[in-house]
């Protein structure tokens, strides 16, 4: 039985990665995607179009708090199926949205609600329930669920845009998320956590600290805003260019998929500007690299970027 156990608890990382990408991969990953038909559809300004991101990581940023407490005292199975039917039906009313403030709405209330009940935020509360060894590496795999929803779909939909109509992809997503992702999370999450696991977490609990942590004593807490002081303005700054990024690359001329090759990286383009950039600097102690005598001169060095295919 233990054996059994020890395997399932691996499916349900690989869950968590599931549901975090489908989530974080597609609904804030592909909005520079949305927004470039979204710009033009409700004939928007660019500082409109960023409303419902900004209302999704502020509303998301006050419900968290309010929740977490009441998550931690009660089975996930219910919270993250539910999650995925407001998920769901977010998808659907953007579908058929025809005002911008529907949109909004969506973003502020039910994708806010949803990536708390399904995704980033219960993820690493289901995965310590189910680890008391292998913790570090079950966290570790399980929040690479929304790097590789970034990896995957932002890709993916541009190209789909330029075949099928949005609302299109987002009635198939809904009809993915009710058919494929509800089930999948009711079926795996059916098996509980092994009792032994609770009793140790309560034991760990008490020998750790016996402070019972509040929300306002959270908040009011040095170790708390020394490293918020610091990841604050790096997430700003990576939301800012994120949700922008259709829209600088439409303003620069360049079609609504190229956003979607930005956002993987063009990892292939990157091994090669490291690679030429190696052989740059390796070369410096070459004689080719050293000052012309005929003109006095030194040599010019130049990185050419790979071309595109």
């Amino acid at each position: 039985m233990r054996h059994l156990q020890n395997h399932y608890r691996w499916i349900i990382v690989a869950l968590t990665v599931i549901n975090q990408a489908a989530i974080i991969g597609f609904a804030l990953s592909s909005f520079a995607i949305f927004s470039v038909p979204w710009l033009e559809q409700y004939n928007v300004s660019v500082g409109q179009l960023m409303i419902p991101s900004v209302m999704f990581l502020v509303i998301n940023s006050l419900l968290s708090p309010v929740i977490g407490p009441r998550l931690d005292k009660i089975p996930l199975r219910l919270p993250i199926v539910a999650g995925f039917i407001l998920y769901a039906g977010g998808l659907g009313i953007l579908a058929m949205a025809n005002a911008y403030w529907q949109v909004i709405a969506v973003y502020a209330l039910l994708f806010s609600l949803a990536t708390i009940l399904s995704g980033t935020f219960i993820s690493p509360l289901l995965v310590n329930k189910w680890f008391i060894t292998n913790k570090g590496l079950a966290l570790g795999i399980s929040v690479t669920g929304t790097s590789v929803g970034g990896i995957l779909f932002p890709p993916l939909l541009a190209t789909a845009l330029s075949v099928y109509a949005l609302p299109t992809i987002m009635l198939s997503m809904a009809a993915f998320t009710l058919f494929v992702l509800v089930p999948l999370n009711f079926l795996i999450l059916r098996v509980n956590p092994p009792d032994e696991n609770q009793q140790h977490h309560g034991q760990a609990k008490k020998s750790v600290s016996q402070r019972d942590w509040t929300t306002k004593s959270i908040i009011a807490s040095r170790a708390f805003w020394i490293p918020m002081t610091l990841f604050i303005p790096m997430m700003l700054a990576f939301s800012a260019i994120q949700f922008n990024l259709g829209n600088y690359l439409q303003e620069a001329g360049h079609p609504a998929a190229f956003a979607g090759q930005l956002r993987i990286g063009r990892i292939n383009a990157l091994f090669t500007q490291v690679q030429q950039l190696w052989t740059a600097v390796d070369s410096f102690d070459t004689p080719a690299m050293q000052p012309n005598p005929a003109d006095g001169e030194p040599a010019t060095l130049k990185i050419y970027p790979p071309l595109s295919h």
